[in-house]
């Protein structure tokens, strides 16, 4: 299944670097770098955290803070290694989010969850029947 954000959620995506450029945003979040924050024709003075070696944590002026409070919470969620909504309603208020985008945001990763395990057991009863 592939993972699509919900029409609530955005106009973010693919516009974080537009966004900063116009003050509009201080911290965004990347499992990929986009092209833009790599080229940064603009010559935006962008910082970076890696807080793990799966994400990118993007910050301008004005966003550090942020930004290590965003790092703070995703080695957290990777601590507990599982999705806790308090600590994804911060995250998705430091990355300018409102409750509400967070809210869909959440109801979309349940239902992904939950369509990955009907599948897991569909798979498994099927074994079964065949006798694997």
């Amino acid at each position: 299944m592939k993972f699509e954000l919900p029409p609530e959620i955005g106009p973010h995506e693919g516009r974080e670097y537009q966004l900063m450029l116009a003050g509009l945003k201080k911290v965004a979040l990347f499992e990929i770098l986009p092209s833009d924050f790599l080229e940064n024709k603009s010559r935006l003075d962008i910082k970076y955290l890696y807080p793990d070696e799966y994400n990118t944590i993007a910050y301008i002026k004005g966003g550090e803070f942020d930004a290590a409070k965003l790092s703070e919470l995703i080695k957290y969620q990777q601590d507990i290694r599982c999705v806790d909504e308090a600590t994804e309603y911060a995250i998705g208020e430091i990355l300018g989010y409102s409750k509400h985008e967070v809210k869909c945001f959440l109801e979309h990763c349940k239902a992904i969850k939950n369509a990955n395990e009907r599948a897991i057991h569909s798979e498994h009863l099927a074994n079964e029947q065949r006798g694997a």
